[in-house]
This record gives structure tokens, sequence and C-alpha cells, in this order.
């Protein structure tokens, strides 16, 4: 798959171009039995925008700087997996604002947070990045310190368990000219 992943991110290929990619290499391949779940994000730190396409994954949560999160759970979370001339283009905008940070977690994070109500753990989820702000936790406010905080959860069975934090600059980057 990478080849056909690194043609579409040397072309600037937006992520829902990147996933079409993805699913062209798959059904290349004829793997009707295989699939595999994505994200793909295009960030915009100087507009503030982030570009989203979710193939099967989670969509990326928002961790906002006054410490309200959200998920979007807009996304169809269709699984990439070889079927010819399936539209996976479909990009869908953040806006984000200085401090806001995009989460990304594989369902190793989110399975131990289900329940009847949310299968997917995504609502337990969101709850758990707001409470770091509501105790103080310091790592509410910077990138590492979130990903380890949520990493860190005492759970030694847990597989799959991945976290990503990318976070906007909390203010405005200053030139001086001389």
């Amino acid at each position: 798959m990478r080849p056909a992943l690194h043609r579409a991110l040397a072309c600037g290929d937006s992520p829902g171009r990147l996933l079409a990619a993805l699913n062209d290499g798959l059904t290349g391949q004829g793997g009707r039995d295989r699939f595999v779940t994505a994200v793909a994000v295009r960030i915009d730190a100087r507009l503030r925008t982030a570009e989203v396409a979710c193939a099967g994954h989670l969509g990326p949560f928002v961790r906002r700087a006054g410490g309200f999160a959200e998920g979007d759970q807009r996304r169809d979370g269709r699984a990439a997996r070889p079927a010819a001339g399936r539209d996976l283009r479909r990009d869908d905008a953040l806006e984000l604002e200085a401090g806001d940070a995009l989460v990304l977690v594989t369902d190793g994070i989110t399975d131990p947070l289900s329940n009847d109500d949310d299968p997917l753990g995504s609502e337990g989820f969101i709850q758990r990045l707001e409470a770091l702000a509501i105790a103080g936790d310091r790592a509410a406010h910077d990138a590492a310190r979130l990903c380890h905080a949520l990493l860190d959860d005492g759970d030694p069975r847990r597989d799959d368990a991945t976290v990503l934090v990318l976070q906007l600059p909390g203010r405005e980057l200053v030139t001086i000219a001389a």
C-alpha cells in the first residue's frame, strides 16, 4: 500500500483522495477478505482548519483549549476494503482555535470505555478528555502530557493502544523585523 499512499501524498491530495488511493491499492491486490481502517487528516495551522476523511476508523476528537471536548460522529465509518469505484473522497472540515488539540486514537483506547449505550466508547472518551481539564491536570494543555495521561490508565491487558495529539500553538507567532 505504501507506493499508492506515497504517490497521493506527493501530489498533495486531500485526505479523502488519499483514502481513495488506499482503496484503489487494495482493489488492485484483489484480496476481498482484507480491510483497513484509517483516518487521514490535513491541518492548515495558519488557517486553523483540518480536513478529515475516515474509513472505518473513529474520526478525530477535538480537545478545545478551554477544556471542552468533542468528537465528530457524522463520519460514516466505512472501512476501506477492495471495492472498485468506491467513493471515499468525502472530506469534512473542522475549525480549530489557538491551543486546540486534535486527538486521534485507536480502539484500544476507546474500547475499555464502551458500554451498551456507547458501543465504540467515543462518548466515554470525550468525558475522559474533559475530566483531565476539570481535574486541573497539566496534561490538558500539553500534547505530550495529554498522550501520556490517556495511555497511562493502569490496564496492562490493553492492545492496539495508540494516541496521536496534534496541538495548535497557543498564541500567534510574532515576527519582529529589525
